[in-house]
């Protein structure tokens, strides 16, 4: 099953929803962190916002981009 975020050892190797490698950290609130990314099929810079869901359960990160 996947999620859409493919972990390893660091941040910036994360690949968001398949397509999307996070460059760097640059900013956060209380939702979640905003990251710089760029589209590795293309090229194109993103922003990434990486939204915390909490619940009792769980902690799931969910992408979006704008």
């Amino acid at each position: 099953m996947s999620d859409g975020l493919a972990s390893s050892s660091s941040k910036s190797d994360f690949l968001v929803n398949g397509k999307y490698r996070l460059v760097r950290k640059i900013g956060s609130g209380s939702f979640g962190d905003i990251y710089l990314g760029i589209n590795v099929s293309n090229g194109e810079v993103w922003t990434l916002i990486l939204l915390l869901i909490r619940c009792s359960l769980c902690a799931i990160y969910v992408a979006h981009t704008f």
